[in-house]
């Protein structure tokens, strides 16, 4: 009698127990749809899809949310190790490519949204699943997509085809459903120039275009009026060899590459330019060509693979707004930073100066002493407030321009310096003690800080 009615408590209290929780699951159920929608937007899209076992109210909410991203590593991690390992290992990655492509067809089958914010695919796609991503593009167009992101870019330890997708044109009949288009990112996907010139065209809203790795596009005009387009970025398309802008809401451009001839007819707002490879270089000694706009410019930020060896005292435009400079360079001992020196000084108004500085030299420990330090030139800087050098090596060619900085910034607050990092120190053969390197560096930074009583304005960093 006794285990009866003890036994009939617990059962009563586990009962109360799930009663309570029950209650609890209804209060989230009856959320409004706005507000369901927005907790599983921040879910990734197999964790949304989960929650339709959770109640019959919550069965086809996950089909109702606004954005679409395909991450892959979720395909990665719903595989069991055994056969992943199986499949990474193989060359043929058809079983994984055949799991995504049916996932995102099965999700975008069982969407009921009549609008879509983001649709994002990414994995290693080419022309032979064309007839899969078309359709893919088509339904985002179809639902009004904001932001379409396609990256078909090699993804772990998958072959890379350099056959790639080609954007499909559009007909005209879809021109209204591409009216709410803001954004565009193509990586690893061929579209020509007058594919993107017709998109630009019939997509009044968009504000962000971005094309990587497309082999299609050789040349490209960006043009109109009307255009709303705030950022372009054109990045490793190796047949561009000519673009011309006139885009008057244009505020930034990033651009990496050859040495494409790039026009700059009418941008009265770009004050963001962006540069990276073979260009940079041709920027560096043509300067004088962007002096229509050079004046406007707010941020600058360049990339440069080789610095020249014999130096020449460059006239450059007046960077009268410029107050954000952001350089990464690959050297050596005998070249020398001071070659940037003038390109500073043309900017009266920096405030924040950052180095990426890539030593590209076999040793270390044997060039330290190769050459003597070159006198830095006098030209105060009256704005410069930050500086932040990544990359310090301890050297003439890097010392020689950290004292020029130091002297020269007048209302300097704060410097940052950080070591070569350790991945590129551990691809040096004759860098056998990283700590001992490292504290070979640290101990040129301190000459510094005593040298021009620096204070709490140095701070360093990653100097484990």
């Amino acid at each position: 009698m006794m285990f009866k009615l003890i036994t009939g408590r617990k059962w009563l209290r586990k009962s109360v127990r799930a009663k309570k929780q029950k209650r609890e699951e209804d209060k989230i159920s009856g959320l409004p749809d706005e507000v369901l929608l927005s907790i599983l937007s921040l879910l990734s899209m197999k964790e949304a899809a989960r929650t339709s076992v959770l109640a019959r109210r919550w069965r086809k909410v996950w089909t109702f949310i606004p954005n679409l991203d395909f991450d892959p590593s979720q395909v990665f991690r719903s595989l069991a190790l055994k056969e992943r390992r199986k499949i990474l290992g193989a060359r043929d990655n058809k079983m994984l490519v055949d799991k995504y492509i049916d996932w995102v067809n099965l999700a975008l089958e069982a969407y009921q949204g009549y609008s879509v914010d983001e649709f994002r695919v990414q994995f290693d796609l080419d022309e032979k699943h064309s007839c899969h991503i078309d359709k893919w593009v088509y339904f985002a167009f179809e639902k009004k997509v904001k932001r379409l992101v396609m990256e078909f870019q090699e993804y772990s330890m998958a072959t890379y085809n350099k056959k790639l997708y080609s954007f499909p044109p559009l007909c005209d009949t879809t021109f209204k459903s591409r009216r709410s288009l803001t954004a565009l990112e193509l990586i690893g996907v061929n579209i020509s120039g007058c594919v993107v010139e017709y998109l630009i065209a019939s997509c009044p809203s968009l504000r962000q275009l971005s094309v990587e790795y497309s082999d299609s596009m050789v040349g490209l005009k960006v043009s109109g009026e009307s255009l709303c387009l705030e950022y372009l970025k054109l990045a490793y398309c190796d047949n561009l060899r000519s673009i011309y802008i006139s885009a008057a809401n244009l505020l930034s451009f990033e651009y990496r590459g050859l040495g494409a001839k790039i026009t700059f007819a009418n941008v009265p707002k770009l004050v963001e330019l962006s540069f990276r490879g073979n260009y940079s270089e041709y920027i560096i000694r043509n300067f004088p060509h962007l002096s229509n706009f050079a004046s406007q410019l707010v941020t600058l930020k360049l990339a440069v693979p080789q610095l020249e060896e014999k130096v020449k005292r460059r006239k450059f435009p007046l960077l009268a707004h410029l107050n954000n400079f952001e350089l990464k360079v690959y050297g050596r001992e005998f070249e020398t930073l001071l070659a940037f020196a003038p390109l500073i000084e043309a900017a009266p108004s920096l405030v924040r100066f950052a180095l990426d500085f890539c030593w590209i030299e076999l040793t270390l420990e044997k060039m330290r002493s190769r050459r003597n330090r070159k006198k830095t030139p006098k030209c105060p800087h009256h704005c410069l407030k930050e500086v932040e050098f990544d990359g310090f090596v301890g050297h003439a060619i890097d010392m020689e321009f950290a004292i020029y900085l130091i002297q020269n910034a007048i209302a300097l607050e704060k410097i940052i310096i950080a070591p070569m990092d350790s991945y590129r120190m551990g691809r040096c053969p004759f860098v056998d003690d990283k700590s001992k390197e490292i504290q070979i560096i640290k101990e040129q930074v301190m000459k510094l800080k005593y040298e021009f009583s620096l204070g709490d304005k140095l701070i360093l960093r990653n100097f484990w």
